[in-house]
């Protein structure tokens, strides 16, 4: 990444840019990306991690099984749609046991999440 951005594209196309990262590391490059993006450049990254794309984001398509877009809109909708996000395999439910009490709610699934952001 860094032999691209010492010429300072218009656009960066990113694939996973923090698949396996640590996560000091994966703060430093979503904090890189956002500078970038503040100064003028627009950035496309495809994603797995679910957890970094309210933050970078600022449209989100959502792609199914199929490979074609599902849905796009802004991150903070996307990602609250449980409905959508379980049905194209980027969240589970989850139920657990508390005594006498049974918790059901949405669960990140990192590895197996598809989203663009």
């Amino acid at each position: 990444m860094a032999s691209t951005l010492i010429i300072n594209p218009d656009v960066l196309i990113l694939d996973e840019p923090t698949a396996g990262l640590d996560p000091l590391t994966t703060r430093h490059i979503i904090d890189l990306l956002i500078d970038e993006n503040a100064a003028g450049s627009t950035i496309i990254t495809s994603t797995h991690d679910l957890h970094i794309v309210e933050e970078m984001s600022d449209v989100v398509y959502v792609f199914g099984m199929d490979k074609n877009i599902v849905k796009f809109g802004p991150a903070e909708g996307i990602l609250n749609d449980t409905a959508l996000l379980s049905a194209n395999n980027l969240v589970h439910i989850h139920s657990h046991r508390h005594k006498d009490k049974v918790h059901v709610h949405p669960h990140l699934h990192i590895e197996h999440h598809q989203s663009t952001g």
